[in-house]
């Protein structure tokens, strides 16, 4: 059986190298690729940026608001090191298994939206953050007691937001 393998390793090899053989001594094959990328063109979708002829939509989609989407205000409360980041999570054993509680409580409740899935949940020497959008007030208290129900001891500190329509 052993032998039967290393043969037909053997063999593949060859084949791979004699293939490449091959196709480095076609003399057609710099003309072929020259055709392939005359024959592309930039589209909508392509990913080079620094082509002038790169175009944008100017319409937005059904629920796109007319202005743009700015989170600086969000980013600048994240980089002052004044609130929990997902990087303030603790490797404490106790830590790692409240915030694993939470969030297979979250991810196992039919009722809750992808959003409060999908909240950040840090816990830090026995104190939960959460934080993300949620749908609704109601949400909001029901992913509260979900946490604080598996959570246990620990102090939940909530920061979730409600998502307003425009977000």
């Amino acid at each position: 059986m052993c032998n039967t393998i290393r043969i037909f390793t053997v063999f593949a090899a060859l084949s791979l190298v004699a293939g490449c053989k091959r196709s480095e001594s076609t003399t057609d094959n710099t003309s072929a690729r020259s055709e392939r990328e005359a024959a592309s063109t930039v589209t909508p979708t392509s990913r080079d940026t620094n082509d002038s002829s790169r175009v944008y939509s100017s319409q937005g989609g059904a629920n796109a608001s007319s202005s743009d989407a700015n989170n600086t205000g969000r980013n600048a409360r994240d980089r002052s090191g004044d609130t929990v980041t997902p990087g303030d999570q603790s490797n404490n054993q106790s830590d790692l298994e409240i915030t694993r509680g939470i969030r297979r409580a979250l991810s196992t409740n039919d009722q809750f939206s992808t959003d409060a899935k999908n909240i950040k949940v840090i816990t830090a020497n026995g104190k939960v953050t959460l934080r993300g959008p949620v749908k609704s007030d109601e949400e909001k208290q029901a992913v509260r007691a979900a946490a604080q129900s598996a959570a246990g001891n620990a102090t939940v500190d909530d920061q979730l937001e409600v998502k307003t329509e425009n977000q």
